[in-house]
């Protein structure tokens, strides 16, 4: 019997795990994220695809949000990065989307335009 671990309360066995961890770093390459693609990110992407598998073997419509393919943002202009020092998180990654040109939070800025007038 393998050792387990609970990743997100959710109760995940040692292969299960290593598994997760390859998929995190393919994550990581594939977008380029410097600081890196939280454990989190990637169960969450597992579970996106999972479900589109399914839903596609079911012939049922997948749900609008969370498209596998989609990360959300513009590559381009925007990155994952640790959270702004408001806790901006973007969509439930445990990180926040920051300007890919100076790393600040996109959130944090929209907020202080607004403010602006």
């Amino acid at each position: 019997m393998s050792d387990t671990t609970y990743v997100k309360g959710i109760r995940l066995d040692s292969l299960t795990l290593a598994r997760v961890e390859r998929h995190r770093q393919w994550m990581q390459d594939r977008i380029g994220v410097a600081l890196g693609v939280t454990e989190g990110a990637a169960l969450r992407d597992l579970i996106l695809r999972g479900l589109a598998s399914v839903e596609g073997e079911q012939g049922v419509a997948p749900a609008g949000e969370g498209s596998v393919d989609d990360l959300g943002y513009d590559t381009e202009k925007y990155v994952l990065g640790k959270l702004c020092r408001n806790r901006h998180e973007w969509q439930k990654t445990g990180q926040s989307l920051l300007h890919k040109h100076n790393r600040t939070c996109v959130e944090c800025h929209r907020v202080a335009r607004r403010k602006k007038g």
